[in-house]
């Protein structure tokens, strides 16, 4: 586990950096306006996928174990297809943008889709070396095509942008589908739909505590667009972009963990582990946003330019939330794993209450702070319920989140089992 966890850091540690790269060429070379519009594109691309992935998202873990594999793919296929056009369609219908906007929006989260069908299968097998190859390539080929048109070719707009991920997507499904075509027999189309209503039980409860997870993550990007404007937003989501990067650990823990507590039985020496990964994270976490809070402002104004100068401190009240969140991605993946969806509803139904109560109360008055803290009161109700409730499930009490001299022994131990017995002395 421990060798997975850090391979798959290390591949979204590459994917954070390239994201952040491509957040650089177009916050610096676009302006504030064209990436607040990029950012409203992306989030409601998000929106789509999630539709989407009623057929084909990570209730799938469950289930391809259970079912012929072409009837898995093909229904979550068409489906997808479905939603996307009915995305085009429904934004052009209600003018929320133009024709090509909506094109873009609606292919690319086709694209999207369909790539997470593909990881999803992977993670299921366990087969970590194509699920991380199909995480990591769409951005990293969206970034070299990126900066080969704005630079080599001197083609420096938003759809250029677009095109590159366009282009990425493509290739990265055309691979993913290269490497299951063994798998892939379709030997009676009428039997590969016979399992759709059981897709469409097990999607349902599954995405349901998905869209509550990202309207917290994701849907104060739409008030702070609709009370500030895109500037505003363009400034506040290269912040995001920027402490979302705490997070690289922990999701890691959380997708590893996932596939494996669906497979194995949950022990308390289990509970312990998974606790002490949390503890792992919280630390990495803690750095690396005093790092970035700590960055002088002539940092920000060489990388990004002088309109994000502050950009740090204007989400200072994010940070205790983004450190905490990390206590939830890591012990939801339990209860995903378990079926347990009851509890997360719950405290992300609490969660999104109180980030829509302070995004009206608080973007108004403190602006891009406001906002930061909204989403932070937020992550902070949904850390703390989650690890209330582990720790009851599993008989723990809650001062189990301290540290020990075991948790040191635990560190060095996997440090001496990652890279050799000469690191750690």
């Amino acid at each position: 586990m421990q060798k997975n966890i850090f391979h798959t850091s290390l591949v979204r540690l590459a994917s954070t950096v390239a994201n952040f790269l491509l957040v650089f060429i177009v916050a610096r070379y676009l302006g504030p306006n064209a990436k607040g519009i990029a950012t409203i594109m992306l989030t409601t691309i998000s929106f789509v996928v999630f539709f989407s992935s009623i057929i084909g998202g990570q209730s799938y873990i469950y289930l391809i174990p259970k079912l012929k594999f072409e009837a898995l793919v093909i229904p979550a296929i068409l489906w997808s297809l479905l939603i996307s056009i009915s995305a085009f369609l429904l934004l052009s219908f209600l003018n929320l943008t133009n024709m090509q906007g909506a094109a873009f929006i609606a292919v690319i989260a086709l694209l999207m889709a369909l790539n997470n069908v593909l990881t999803t299968l992977f993670l299921a097998k366990q087969r970590w070396t194509l699920f991380n190859v199909l995480q990591s390539f769409p951005v990293l080929f969206t970034l070299l095509i990126t900066a080969l048109l704005f630079f080599v070719f001197h083609q420096r707009t938003l759809h250029v942008y677009l095109l590159a991920m366009v282009i990425s997507y493509t290739f990265t499904i055309l691979l993913g589908l290269w490497f299951i075509r063994e798998e892939f027999t379709v030997t009676n189309l009428s039997q590969t739909f016979e399992e759709v209503e059981t897709l469409f039980r097990y999607g349902l409860s599954y995405q349901l505590l998905d869209l509550l997870q990202l309207l917290n993550l994701r849907f104060y990007f739409f008030m702070l667009h609709h009370l500030q404007g895109n500037a505003d937003l363009g400034y506040f989501s290269v912040g995001i972009s920027l402490f979302e990067s705490c997070w690289i650990f922990a999701r890691s823990v959380q997708t590893v963990a996932y596939s494996r507590f669906v497979s194995f039985a949950f022990s308390f020496a289990i509970a312990m582990e998974v606790i002490r990964y949390v503890k792992f994270s919280v630390f990495i976490s803690c750095i690396i946003a005093a790092v970035l809070l700590v960055l002088p402002n002539s940092f920000y104004l060489f990388v990004f330019g002088e309109a994000y100068v502050g950009v740090n401190w204007s989400l200072k009240w994010f940070v205790p939330g983004v450190v905490a969140y990390n206590v939830y991605l890591i012990l939801q993946s339990y209860y995903l794993a378990k079926g347990k969806y009851t509890g997360l509803i719950l405290m992300n139904v609490v969660g999104f209450i109180f980030s829509l109560l302070g995004c009206y109360s608080w973007i108004p008055m403190r602006y891009f702070t406001g906002a930061a803290a909204a989403a932070s009161m937020s992550f902070l109700l949904c850390a703390g319920g989650v690890y209330i409730m582990f720790c009851r499930e599993n008989q723990l009490p809650l001062s189990v989140f301290l540290p020990n001299r075991d948790d040191i022994t635990a560190f060095k131990k996997a440090v001496t089992t990652l890279f050799g017995k000469s690191v750690v002395k």
